[in-house]
């Protein structure tokens, strides 16, 4: 994730299958690069449904999930009230450069 090449990691831990069916609370860990913050967000709900939707599939042996059996606990590392405008002059910074090498290269390009 520090290298910008994923945004979700899903960390299942050993015997989670094990556990779970032990009646015990395993817990999976999601870590998300939040930098394209929609992405993240939109992202996190998906990975929440399709885990929860398996869990209670495998639990239940049928298709038709019945009460959530994971509940969900967000918790945010480096912008804990989830502050967008920490990120705003960032990203206009960003996309005014996209912007100018695109200018630029279009210049380039019919010269």
């Amino acid at each position: 994730m520090n290298d910008g090449k994923m945004t979700f990691a899903i960390d299942i831990p050993p015997n989670f299958q094990r556990d779970l069916l032990g009646g015990r609370q395993p817990a999976i860990q999601v870590n998300i690069d939040a930098t394209a913050m929609m992405q993240a967000g939109i992202g996190a709900g998906y990975i929440y449904q399709i885990i929860s939707t398996e869990i209670a599939r495998s639990l239940t042996r049928n298709d038709t999930p019945s009460v959530s059996l994971v509940d969900l606990q967000v918790r945010i590392a480096f912008n804990p009230n989830l502050t967008a405008a920490w990120f705003t002059g960032l990203m206009e910074v960003v996309n005014n450069v996209t912007m100018l090498a695109l200018i630029l290269g279009r210049r380039s390009h019919y010269s």
